[in-house]
C-alpha cells in the first residue's frame, strides 16, 4: 500500500531540504519510491515545494564582513580550552583531535535517537554517480531532544562560535561497503552549488565531527593532503577549518569516509559558516 507522503512531515522536510540544495528531482523521485510512498503525492508535494524554492529571495552578498583571521582561532586552539586537544603538524591546514569530547553513554544515546529518523544521504551537487555517498542521515537538530540540544551547547562552547553560525547536527551511519568518497566541506566559489548554499551565510568554516562507535574494520577518515587515515574512536571529535587565513578556501581539507569492511560507523557532524542566519 502507497503512503501519502504530505502525512510525513519529516519526509517533507527532507525533500524541501534537498530541493534547496539544488538536488536533482528524479533522483528524490526515486528515493520516494523507493519508501513506498504513492506517485500522486510524491508529485504534489515536490510541485509545491518547487513552487516556494523559486519564489523564496536569495540574498546576493553576505550580511556583513567577515573577520577571516579570528575564523582560524577559536576557542579550542587557545591554550587555556580546558579539553585534551592535540593537533596534526602540518602547515597544509587546521587539523585537531579532542579525546572523549563525548562519554560512550551519551553516543550510545544519541546513535538510539538517529536510528529512529535515518533517510539516504544527498549530495549538493548533481550529475554525479549516487554510489558517491552511500551513507543514511538524520538531521538530529530538528529532533527536540535535550540531550541532543546539551551536546549542541558543548560543541559551540568547545568552539567560542556563537549557534547562529552553525548548521543543524547531523548524524551519518554506514553500513558494510558504504562510503563517501573523497570530497571537500565547502562550497566551491563561482559554482551552481555556492549560489545554491552560500549566499545567506557564506560558505562552511569549520567541520566539528564526533565518532560515536568502534568500527571494527574500515571506515577511516582520510585526509590526502597529508596522507593520513584517522580511525574511529568512541566519543572522539575530529575539527577541521576549511579555509586559509585569507577566506580562501583549502583544497588540502580534501577528506573521504572510507567504506566499512565490517560493522558499522556512527558520526555526528555539525558545520559552521562564515556569517550568522539572519534573524
Amino acid at each position: 500500500m502507497h503512503k501519502d507522503l504530505a502525512q510525513f512531515p519529516q519526509w517533507v522536510s527532507w525533500v524541501d531540504e534537498n530541493l534547496q540544495k539544488g538536488c536533482d528531482v528524479r533522483e528524490l523521485e526515486g528515493i520516494l519510491r523507493g519508501n513506498e510512498f504513492s506517485p500522486a503525492s510524491t508529485a504534489l508535494v515536490i510541485s509545491q515545494l518547487c513552487t516556494k524554492v523559486a519564489n523564496t529571495p536569495k540574498s546576493s552578498s553576505l550580511p556583513f564582513l567577515v573577520d577571516y583571521v579570528k575564523i582560524t582561532k577559536p576557542f579550542l586552539t587557545q591554550p587555556d580550552n580546558g579539553y585534551c586537544v592535540s593537533q596534526i603538524n602540518t602547515a597544509k591546514l587546521q587539523l585537531y583531535f579532542i579525546d572523549d569530547f563525548l562519554s560512550e553513554e551519551e553516543c550510545t544515546e544519541i546513535m538510539r535517537i538517529g536510528d529512529s529518523a535515518l533517510k539516504p544521504s544527498t549530495l549538493t551537487l548533481k550529475d554525479i554517480d549516487s554510489s558517491y555517498r552511500t551513507s543514511q542521515t538524520c538531521d538530529l537538530g530538528l529532533l527536540n531532544f535535550p540531550s541532543i540540544e546539551k551536546i549542541d551547547n558543548r560543541i559551540y562552547s568547545a568552539m567560542g562560535i556563537d549557534r547562529s553560525f552553525a548548521e543543524v547536527t547531523q548524524i551519518q551511519k554506514y553500513e558494510i561497503g558504504q562510503e563517501f568518497k573523497e570530497h571537500t566541506d565547502y562550497f566551491k566559489p563561482g559554482t551552481k552549488e555556492y549560489e545554491m548554499n552560500a549566499s545567506v551565510q557564506g560558505n562552511r568554516t569549520w567541520t566539528f565531527m564526533v565518532y560515536l562507535n568502534h568500527v571494527m574494520e574500515g571506515g577511516g577518515t582520510k585526509f590526502f593532503a597529508i596522507d593520513k587515515v584517522i580511525q574511529p574512536k568512541v566519543g572522539m571529535a575530529v575539527v577541521w577549518n576549511s579555509l586559509y587565513p585569507d577566506g580562501v578556501v583549502n583544497p588540502d581539507t580534501l577528506h573521504a569516509g572510507l567504506p566499512i569492511l565490517q560493522g558499522q560507523k556512527y558520526v555526528i557532524t555539525k558545520w559552521f559558516r562564515e556569517c550568522p542566519l539572519p534573524v
